[in-house]
């Protein structure tokens, strides 16, 4: 609500409008709830985008590793193409799962965050 305040000056009657700075503080506070409600949101979404790549990793994961047992159960004496393979696929295999560790990390950091978004609102 506005406040209306008259003054008299020199027998003359001035009157002024005056914005109620309540108003202006509940613009600021509910600006402050959308900005935290919007990073809240862009938290769960990159979380979201996060658990998708991992699950893509994993199946990654699972594939290799059954290309890597197939390799290796060619019994020695191996040629040099079928040694080759099973070092291969054991080298990409050791890449993929510290990718998907990695992905783990992320994961933590980010539902910390979160938390730590939900438990501290604007006042």
């Amino acid at each position: 609500a506005a406040v209306l305040v008259c003054l008299v000056t020199s027998n003359r009657l001035r009157c002024s409008c005056l914005v109620s700075s309540n108003r202006l503080q509940e613009k600021h506070v509910k600006d402050e709830q959308i900005e935290h409600w919007k990073k809240i949101v862009k938290t769960q979404e990159d979380l979201k985008e996060l658990l998708n790549k991992m699950v893509g990793t994993k199946e990654r994961v699972k594939e290799l590793h059954q290309q890597h047992k197939e390799a290796s159960e060619v019994k020695p004496p191996r040629d040099i193409t079928a040694e080759f393979l099973v070092k291969s696929k054991h080298r990409d295999l050791t890449a993929l799962c510290k990718e998907y560790d990695e992905l783990v990390e992320s994961q933590v950091k980010l539902e910390e965050k979160l938390q730590e978004l939900e438990a501290n609102p604007p006042r």
